[in-house]
């Protein structure tokens, strides 16, 4: 046992209870792997005995009918939007952007989606092509195949400017942002953007900072609260300055407390670095996190962008 103790504590990193902790923690897995076994053995020995009752067994079915009544009535009270209705399928052509909550229904959309999308909408999204209704989470994908030949998409032309600066068409626009730098907009610039207001382009903006600036567009998905049919159309259309290089974490010299304000880490990640510099001395490079097995390949290279070795 001590052997293990002290090859989980040099192969790992980990501290003396922590290694205890893992120890108890595979006694514990084992256990439960077991437990099933022991559990069904008991449970066929029942069966045999009440099989031999047919009045027990009429009694028990008698329960799980009743059972399956009470469910449906409380699936019913609680949850009624996910029930479905009886009602007439009425295929016509009609524009998801603009369609009303009762043309949804008519075209077999359930009333549960029908207010999801409509939602969506009052939220400043918007459907680009016909795939986009697929974005709407949880949307049947039978349901899209029946509808997408009666799906017609019609946004609105864009207006053309002339090539002078015309600084009265673009304050009649409050799309148009003059920033299109996702590292550089400020609260004013994110507002000007058809779908974000005041909270949300706060919310961007702290998230920014946290990360120490975005390297990449796709960022803007992990935002909370940003839509992500809106975030891909920004994605699209503002970008980030060749060779932009984010704020970076010495992992040489930073703190605990250091790594665990960047959203990309954790306590275990933080402690993993920690604990493997202690052991092993500073990082010559950011190559050497691979050696730490605990660590995912796929978040060394997305955290790569924010740290450095002195």
């Amino acid at each position: 046992m001590k052997k293990l103790k002290y090859w989980i504590q040099s192969y790992f990193g980990f501290s003396q209870k922590e290694a205890n902790g893992v120890i108890m923690l595979v006694l514990v897995m084992i256990l439960f792997l077991f437990l099933p076994h022991f559990y069904f053995l008991y449970l066929s020995q029942k069966n045999q005995e009440y099989s031999s009752n047919p009045k027990e067994e009429r009694y028990l079915d008698s329960i799980l009918v009743s059972l399956e009544i009470k469910k449906k009535i409380f699936l019913k009270n609680e949850y009624p939007e996910k029930i479905k209705e009886n009602r007439p399928l009425k295929l016509f052509v009609f524009d998801p952007n603009s369609a009303s909550e009762n043309q949804f229904l008519e075209l077999g959309i359930e009333n549960w989606m029908c207010k999801r999308i409509i939602k969506f909408r009052e939220k400043g999204g918007k459907f680009y092509k016909k795939a986009d209704l697929l974005k709407i989470y949880d949307f049947p994908a039978l349901t899209y195949k029946k509808l997408e030949p009666y799906i017609e998409i019609k946004l609105p032309e864009k207006k053309i400017f002339d090539n002078k600066f015309d600084s009265k068409s673009i304050k009649a626009n409050e799309t148009i942002s003059l920033i299109k730098d996702v590292n550089l907009m400020n609260e004013t610039d994110w507002q000007k953007i058809n779908g974000i207001g005041q909270v949300l382009a706060s919310r961007i903006i702290k998230y920014r900072n946290k990360l120490g600036g975005f390297v990449s567009e796709k960022q803007l998905s992990e935002v909370y609260g940003l839509d992500s049919l809106l975030g891909n159309d920004i994605a699209q259309s503002h970008y980030i300055e060749k060779g932009f290089t984010p704020n970076q974490l010495n992992i040489n010299t930073a703190t605990y407390q250091d790594f665990i304000s960047h959203p990309y880490f954790d306590s275990k990640k933080a402690n993993f670095i920690i604990n493997y510099r202690k052991q092993h001395g500073n990082f010559l490079n950011l190559y050497e996190l691979s050696n730490i097995i605990p660590l995912n390949n796929n978040w060394i290279e997305k955290i790569k962008p924010y740290l450095k070795v002195d």
